[in-house]
């Protein structure tokens, strides 16, 4: 396995996508953590609210992810311990928010790989997708020019969709957020990203900068962030 990490503010002021990834080797295999957090257009402080979805997850996963691998592999029981803490997210953002008087929130995609199994959660248009031989999405891509329902700190609270499988050999993942995701349905764009075009994490670092490189000179102005695992 190897990853490699993108993260572009673009030409934005500021940059509101935050990224994290983590792993650990158990007596039974790895466990891999990757996530990807967007704030939301039209609200406020999406740098503070990404970066708080990022911080708590990453929390989670030493203080709890890790601990509930050693006594189940259900994935049942990781999504409902994952959606908890999740929520527990939501209400603090949401109380944040109110006592600043402002609407903090952001989405929210998150990877779970562990014994070669693969479990994704995630709320708003933050893309993760499967790449073999093709690329295949692996949550909801949100319509062009469609308005946002669901995220992580500002209204009702939405469970996370989901979707788990397993990984088959000379596949890859990659979360990224909208800037660089809402492109990926154009092969030029993401046929350099599938495994028979990159063997190692230096090359898929290059490629991803050669993507991030393009689509700003073409007049992408969003912040660009992107995580990629090899299988």
């Amino acid at each position: 396995m190897f990853y490699s990490i993108y993260y572009d503010r673009g030409t934005m002021k500021s940059n509101q996508d935050s990224v994290a990834l983590h792993k650990v080797t158990t007596k039974k295999g790895e466990l891999v953590m990757a996530l990807v957090s967007d704030g939301c257009g039209g609200m406020d402080e999406g740098e503070y609210a990404s970066g708080f979805i990022a911080e708590k997850m990453s929390t989670w996963f030493y203080e709890e992810l890790i601990i509930l691998v050693k006594r189940t592999e259900l994935f049942s029981k990781i999504e409902r311990s994952a959606s908890r803490k999740l929520f527990s997210i939501h209400e603090e953002l949401k109380k944040i928010g109110n006592d600043r008087g402002k609407r903090i929130a952001a989405t929210f995609t998150m990877l779970i790989v562990y014994r070669k199994r693969y479990l994704v959660l995630w709320l708003g248009d933050s893309p993760g997708m499967i790449l073999g031989k093709e690329i295949k999405f692996l949550t909801s891509v949100r319509e062009k020019d469609s308005f946002l329902t669901k995220c992580v700190g500002c209204g009702r609270f939405f469970h996370p969709m989901s979707k788990s499988g397993w990984i088959k050999k000379n596949t890859a993942i990659m979360l990224t957020t909208d800037g660089i995701g809402k492109y990926l349905t154009e092969k030029r764009i993401s046929d350099p990203l599938l495994p028979v075009h990159i063997d190692c994490a230096k090359s898929a670092e290059r490629t991803l900068k050669t993507i991030g490189k393009f689509l700003k000179n073409s007049g992408e102005s969003d912040n660009i962030s992107a995580v990629y695992i090899s299988f």
